[in-house]
C-alpha cells in the first residue's frame, strides 16, 4: 500500500497509457484497414522504408545527385552509417522499387532487424537509466513509452531519428557529469545527434547556461568533424557535394513546408493559419533564452526539445520521440496532485487511439491536438522562464 501511495503518479500514467494501447489494439484487430491503422505511416506498403530508403540512397556514395532530391537532405554522416548495408542487396538506382524488394530478402532484413534492436534498445536503456525511481517503476515507465503511438510510428518508419533521440538523451543526462570521460561521451553523442538530424543542435545551449566554455569548444569541434569529414567519403569533390546538399535542403524546405509540427503547421483551430518560417525560429530563440531560468531539469529539457521539434515547420510527427526523455525525468520528482495536468498531457501525446471530431471551429485529431499541445506547452514554459528571470532581476532591488 505504501508503494502505491508513493508511486501513484507512475501507476496512473502507466494504467492510462497501457490501457489506451490495449483499447487501440482491440479496435485495430477488429478492422486492420480502418482508421486505427493511421497510427502508422499513411502508406500501408511503406513500412520500414525510412531505413531502406536511406540505405538505397548510399548506393554509389553519391546521395545528392540522383533520385528524388528533396528527400536527400541529410548530412553525409547519416548515409555513411548505413552504407555497409547497401552491399547486402543488388540495389538499382534506375529502379526505386528495389529498395522495397530488399525487405523480403534474408540478409538485408536480418541486418535491419539487428540495427533496430540496437537503436531501440539504446533508446529504451537510456530512458530506463534516466529514471531515479524504483526498479519496477522504471520498467513500467519504459513499457508505457514502448507501447505508445510515438514508438509504434517510429518502429513503422525505422527512421534514424530513433538513434538521434537516444544520442541527444545521453547528452542531456551526462553533459555536466563530474567525469571528463563521461562529459566527452555526452559531447560526442550530441555532435553525432546534431549531424544526423540538425535540430538537436539547440541542446548545446545548456553548455552556455552552465558556462562550460571548454566543453562548448569541444562540442563545436566534434560537430564540425562529424559534419564535414564524411564529405570526403562521397564520390566527387567536396564543393560539388556541399553545394548539392544546400540545393537539396532548399528543395526539401519547399516540398515539406506543410509539416505536422510547428507554429506554421495546422492546429485544432481550423480557421487560424500562421505563415512565415521566421515564427518557428523566433520560438526556438525564445525557448533557448527562457529555458535558462527553468529550475526543474525536466522542464528545461522539455522546452529545449519542444524547440527542436517545432523548429522548422517541416517535421513529421515521428519526431515527437524527442520528447520522451522529459516525460521520464518528470517522474523523478515526488508524487504530487499538481502533477496530474502534466500526466494527462503526456498521456495525450502518447495515445495511439485514432480520432477525428469537429466541434464548432475546432477540429480534433491526433496530430492537430499533439501540435497544439506542443505549441501551448512551449509558450507556457517560455512564459514561466521569462517570469523567473524577471523575478530574479528584481530580488536585489527588493533587498536594497
Amino acid at each position: 500500500m505504501n508503494n502505491i501511495k508513493k508511486n501513484w503518479d507512475i501507476y496512473l500514467f502507466s494504467i492510462l497509457t497501457l490501457g489506451l494501447f490495449l483499447f487501440w489494439y482491440v479496435l485495430f484487430a477488429r478492422d486492420p484497414n480502418g482508421s486505427q491503422s493511421n497510427v502508422f505511416f499513411s502508406n500501408a506498403t511503406d513500412w520500414f522504408m525510412d531505413y531502406f530508403n536511406t540505405v538505397y540512397m548510399t548506393v554509389g556514395k553519391s546521395p545528392y545527385t540522383w533520385g528524388y532530391l528533396p528527400a536527400r537532405n541529410y548530412l553525409p554522416i547519416a548515409y555513411l552509417l548505413l552504407y555497409p548495408a547497401s552491399f547486402l542487396f543488388e540495389y538499382d538506382i534506375e529502379d526505386v522499387y528495389t529498395s522495397y524488394d530488399a525487405r523480403y530478402f534474408p540478409y538485408p532484413s536480418i541486418i535491419f532487424l539487428l540495427i533496430m534492436v540496437v537503436w531501440v534498445g539504446l533508446l529504451l536503456y537510456v530512458l530506463y537509466r534516466a529514471s531515479r525511481r524504483s526498479e519496477s517503476s522504471r520498467l513500467l515507465l519504459v513499457l508505457s513509452v514502448l507501447f505508445s503511438c510515438i514508438m509504434l510510428l517510429n518502429l513503422d518508419r525505422s527512421n534514424e531519428v530513433i538513434l538521434t533521440a537516444a544520442l541527444a538523451f545521453i547528452f542531456l543526462l551526462k553533459y555536466d557529469a563530474p567525469s571528463p570521460a563521461q562529459r566527452h561521451l555526452a559531447l560526442i553523442a550530441l555532435a553525432l545527434s546534431a549531424t544526423l538530424k540538425i535540430v538537436p543542435a539547440v541542446l548545446g545551449i545548456v553548455l552556455v547556461y552552465k558556462k562550460q566554455w571548454k566543453d562548448l569548444l569541444f562540442l563545436v569541434l566534434y560537430t564540425l568533424a562529424f559534419a564535414l569529414l564524411p564529405f570526403f567519403w562521397l564520390e566527387g569533390s567536396f564543393s560539388d557535394n556541399f553545394n548539392a546538399l544546400l540545393t537539396n535542403l532548399s528543395l526539401h524546405a519547399e516540398a515539406y513546408k506543410d509539416g505536422n509540427l510547428g507554429l506554421t503547421a495546422a492546429t485544432i483551430f481550423s480557421g487560424l493559419h500562421l505563415s512565415g518560417s521566421w515564427l518557428n525560429y523566433l520560438l526556438v530563440a525564445a525557448a533557448a533564452f527562457s529555458a535558462w531560468k527553468l529550475h526543474a531539469a525536466w522542464q528545461q529539457q522539455l522546452l529545449l526539445l519542444l524547440a527542436a521539434v517545432l523548429s522548422t515547420g517541416q517535421q513529421g510527427d515521428y519526431t515527437l520521440i524527442l520528447l520522451l526523455l522529459p516525460m521520464i525525468t518528470f517522474f523523478n520528482e515526488p508524487a504530487s496532485p499538481k502533477k496530474i495536468g502534466w500526466i494527462l498531457l503526456f498521456v495525450l501525446l502518447l495515445c495511439p487511439v485514432q480520432y477525428q471530431w469537429s466541434i464548432g471551429p475546432l477540429t480534433l485529431s491526433n496530430i492537430l491536438v499533439a501540435n497544439t499541445a506542443c505549441i501551448l506547452t512551449a509558450l507556457y514554459l517560455i512564459g514561466k522562464g521569462i517570469f523567473c528571470l524577471i523575478r530574479e532581476t528584481r530580488r536585489p532591488q527588493a533587498a536594497r
